[in-house]
């Protein structure tokens, strides 16, 4: 079983969007630049930001949250 952080959700939810980091921080309202610490690990959104995030992309605040590849698809 492979596992996933939070970041790395936020990166595949993103390109499986076919959005880049800029045209999701548009969407979200947060900076390109805040986008990929999140993505890279080096900063841990708040809770406000995740859900931000997961709106975004159109899954729920659990599903981006879910660590557990198996898990982590989009349910439709």
């Amino acid at each position: 079983m492979t596992y996933r952080t939070l970041g790395e959700n936020i990166r595949a939810f993103r390109i499986a969007e076919g959005l880049t980091q800029i045209e999701l921080g548009k969407k979200c309202g947060m900076a390109d630049s805040q986008i990929g610490a999140y993505e890279r690990g080096e900063v841990v959104p708040k809770e406000k930001n995740i859900r931000r995030i997961a709106e975004a992309l159109g899954v729920s605040y659990e599903i981006i949250t879910t660590v557990n590849e198996q898990r982590s698809r989009r349910t439709k």
